[in-house]
């Protein structure tokens, strides 16, 4: 009489919120053989005491299949045991970048991460091969870009980034802030369009003094200097920066503060 031998199948790996197809069998059994089966732990599967189930893990979890065999005519029982791994993928982050600016029928190079494969979609903007990871896209208008990605098993995440489109390459730069705390139009800047670095970006009041200096991408004055508020009034900026041909281009112009 040989020992019966049970299998619990092949380690497996799912979706968060998917289903896992447990698959045991019973193998190496002499002559009639009446079988018994149990599956633990039992919170997550769905029919304990059949060797084929579907499971709905909440985290990776071992599953133990135990098989209590009689064979018929010899009274011989067994308890035979056997275990699969059902591993649950941790969530797909997928992130299609910082919503960001970008210059109007220029190539705009596009950026992901997350997983393995990747689409972009835009109802607007023209994808270069939407289906690698780092694509480029030429835009008239401003778009919203989806992004769909998967990991090595097919789990899914998602994400969208919006791009603002300028003409270019100039700085834009708004005649009138408000930095009073809320939230909105608190901080001057000056938008780069096209340019590929910003050499200075400064404020002065009405006398000349330099109240704020950058050269650092989209950094603004917060209206205050050495830490004080500044009056409401009429203050005088300049910027200066390189396009990408490596052209300056130098701006200068009045900025109103309202509180």
């Amino acid at each position: 009489i040989w020992k019966p031998i049970v299998d619990a199948g092949i380690n497996t790996a799912i979706c968060l919120g998917d289903s896992a197809l447990l698959q045991g069998s019973l193998t190496h059994f002499t002559g009639p053989t009446l079988a018994t089966y149990l599956w633990s732990p039992i919170d997550s599967v769905r029919d304990i005491t059949n060797p084929q189930t579907y499971v709905n893990p909440t985290k990776t979890t071992w599953y133990k299949l135990t098989a209590t065999t009689t064979v018929a005519g010899y009274g011989c029982a067994f308890d035979v045991y056997d275990s699969v791994k059902v591993t649950l993928q941790p969530n797909v982050i997928a992130f299609a970048g910082n919503d960001t600016i970008a210059v109007k029928n220029v190539p705009h190079q596009l950026t992901a991460s997350g997983g393995v494969n990747y689409r972009w979609f835009s109802p607007t903007a023209n994808i270069v091969n939407p289906l690698i990871k780092n694509p480029k896209a030429i835009l008239n208008n401003d778009a919203v870009f989806y992004l769909e990605v998967k990991d090595a098993i097919g789990c899914v995440g998602y994400d969208t980034m919006f791009i603002k489109v300028y003409e270019g390459p100039t700085y834009y730069v708004p005649n009138a802030f408000t930095p009073n705390g809320d939230g909105v139009n608190d901080i001057f800047r000056a938008i780069p369009a096209g340019l590929a670095n910003t050499v200075y970006f400064r404020v002065f009041d009405r006398f000349g003094v330099l109240l704020f200096e950058t050269n650092q991408y989209l950094k603004g004055w917060d209206g205050t200097y050495k830490g004080k508020q500044q009056p409401n009034g009429t203050y005088i900026w300049m910027v200066a920066g390189t396009d990408r041909n490596f052209k300056k281009v130098e701006m200068k112009g009045n900025v109103i503060i309202i509180r």
